[in-house]
């Protein structure tokens, strides 16, 4: 069964209706603020990829790694289908809230899938060996936790010791990345990184997998030749390689990420709101949750819910596009106001 995602904006129009240019999308958590794409060569759109370009060079370049343990991906997430199998079967740890992918891969690929809620229960599994495996979503999509790199090399340590490995998602890390594990360049290490999300190129479908050699060469045989167009490696050694914009990107993120975490905990008062810099999240009773996207929704605002996980949901608000914040915090002041299932726990108007 296909897993439900953010950006789904069609099926919410389906639901609830509306045009398209009358809805306001803060499903996702990839920038609305992108890195501009200059026009692309007519020569780029005619040539295959060539896997001798500029692009590894930029992307290790920007992570501060070596080009031999770097390779281009169509999106991370097709490393995220990939890696489980290529890996022998055994016991994983997973996130109990995180991006669903990762456990679909993992089950798909015959690993026996456990879960953690916290960086003391994952780091429990380990030393006592219950896992060979452990995934990390570093900061954690939706709830936007973020562990240490000390303590995630002390696991991959540990895992590497028997043979196994440690998988840290970092698709949301680029605004801040000082805590990437990337320049460790750990053994047992297996880093996936997006461009789609930080510089709001998700069209591009283009990531990256750093990673030792070996792990390498096995992702690069299993990949389909040609898997990232010409284009979108173009496209992507340009913007890897632009370090005054990313620079403003991170400002912009931090100072319009901070407003909108504000606004959220004015109107949702008493609720834990968490952010990663590209979204803010909120956990709700799963009624709740679901109300709130539903009255967000009558305002043509689309909203991202995961879960429920028992009675336990996570409403994830991603950021408003550049002169709309206002509007945003408007449709969510209305939807709160209409959302019975908040007024039942105080929150409401």
């Amino acid at each position: 069964m296909a897993l439900t995602h953010g950006g789904n904006l069609n099926a919410a129009m389906a639901r609830f209706g509306g045009r398209r240019e009358q809805w306001l999308d803060l499903s996702t958590g990839i920038s609305p603020r992108s890195w501009p794409v200059p026009p692309v060569p007519e020569a780029v759109w005619q040539r295959l990829p060539e896997a001798d370009d500029d692009l590894v060079a930029a992307a290790a370049g920007y992570y501060g790694c070596d080009e031999r343990g770097v390779l281009p991906v169509p999106g991370s997430q097709h490393a995220i289908a990939l890696l489980p199998s290529l890996w022998p079967r055994d016991a994983v740890a997973l996130p109990r809230w995180g991006y669903e992918e990762h456990r679909a891969a993992w089950e798909a690929a015959g690993h026996r899938c456990t879960f953690y809620r916290d960086l003391a229960e994952l780091e429990a599994r380990v030393a006592d060996e219950a896992v060979h495996y452990a995934v990390v979503i570093n900061p954690n999509n939706p709830l936007g936790e973020l562990f240490d790199p000390a303590s995630l090399l002390a696991l991959a340590s540990a895992l590497g010791e028997r043979g196994g490995r440690l998988l840290v998602d970092e698709a949301f890390i680029d605004h801040g990345s000082g805590d990437s594990l990337i320049p460790v360049a750990h053994p047992a290490v297996v880093v996936l990184r997006s461009v789609g999300k930080f510089f709001g190129l998700a069209g591009l479908r283009l990531g990256f997998a750093l990673a030792p050699r070996r792990e390498i060469a096995a992702l690069a045989a299993a990949t389909n030749p040609w898997a990232v167009s010409h284009p979108a490696r173009w496209i992507g050694a340009a913007a890897l390689a632009d370090t005054r914009w990313q620079a403003r990107q991170r400002l912009w993120i931090e100072e319009v990420g901070n407003r909108w975490r504000r606004d959220i905990q004015a109107l949702l008062p008493g609720r834990a709101v968490r952010g990663a810099g590209l979204f803010a999240s909120v956990s709700l009773p799963a009624k709740t949750a679901l109300g709130l996207q539903v009255a967000a929704a009558g305002q043509a605002l689309w909203l991202r819910v995961y879960g429920p996980r028992g009675d336990e949901a996570v409403v994830r608000f991603g950021l408003p596009p550049p002169g709309r914040e206002r509007d945003a915090r408007e449709r969510l002041r209305r939807a709160v106001g209409n959302c019975e299932d908040l007024r039942e726990l105080g929150l409401g108007q």
